[in-house]
């Protein structure tokens, strides 16, 4: 009994409170020797009550989750930090970053070419008054330009969102541009056309994938303020994109 009152006199708080609450897994002169330090330390069981443990997630688990980062300098790409620009770590030792982003930006740049090139020349004094055709020109040189700064933020954001967003401008563009190919060459559409209309086209389904994308990127605090859920609000962001283009189209239709 004395070595166990010996030895209690040199645990912390902590451990003689863990021997008391516990006692089934200790000895009886073990739990008497703690009940006794305690009251001569005049310490009190509601001071110190018990701490939650909080185990750790595995390391799987921390990568899938964005809630901590690897035991490195480096971040990986899917964290997403506001603080800084994670692009400048992430893109080391990846050349196709750069091309992908001025790839996809010289491809709005073009469509912004040709609205302007049409734009001057409506009012040359050539063309009509304002008709239906200058005012989806001028929507599409405000929806490209936006696309530039979409590129310009995805680029301080992160590199797997302006990476995504550069690659579906460049596969979809080819896409559209096929499609158009065969659909108007037929009506004497020249090459010229077919690739401006279908820029047009693709400038503002990428405006609407950058903002859902960030509208996404920013979820848990949708979720937090207002008890939006992740599929409402991506159904909400695919629904919003979809009448929008259709209205978009819908303008090209009665040109």
């Amino acid at each position: 009994m004395a070595n166990f009152a010996q030895r209690t006199k040199a645990y912390p708080d902590a451990r003689l409170f863990e021997i008391v609450r516990e006692a089934e897994k200790y000895a009886p002169e073990a739990v008497v020797a703690a009940t006794a330090e305690i009251e001569r330390r005049g310490l009190n069981d509601d001071d110190f009550a018990p701490q939650k443990v909080s185990r750790p997630f595995s390391k799987v688990g921390k990568m899938v989750t964005g809630l901590a980062r690897p035991a490195t300098t480096k971040k990986p790409d899917d964290v997403i930090d506001w603080a800084d620009n994670p692009v400048q770590e992430t893109e080391t030792g990846r050349p196709y970053f750069q091309w992908l982003l001025l790839v996809s930006a010289a491809m709005v740049l073009i469509a912004i070419y040709s609205q302007y090139d049409y734009i001057k020349f409506h009012f040359s004094g050539q063309s009509r008054g304002v008709d239906a055709t200058l005012i989806v020109s001028l929507l599409s040189t405000v929806l490209q330009l936006a696309v530039l700064a979409a590129l310009w933020l995805g680029k301080r954001i992160g590199y797997q969102f302006t990476a995504g967003i550069a690659a579906y401008t460049i596969a979809s563009f080819i896409g559209a541009t096929i499609y158009s190919f065969r659909m108007l060459s037929e009506q004497g559409f020249s090459l010229r056309d077919i690739v401006v209309g279908s820029l047009q086209v693709e400038s503002f389904l990428l405006l609407c994938l950058a903002i859902a994308s960030i509208w996404l990127l920013q979820r848990n605090e949708l979720r937090s303020k207002f008890g939006v859920s992740q599929q409402g609000l991506t159904v909400a962001l695919a629904v919003g994109a979809g009448i929008a283009f259709i209205i978009y189209v819908g303008v090209f239709a009665v040109i």
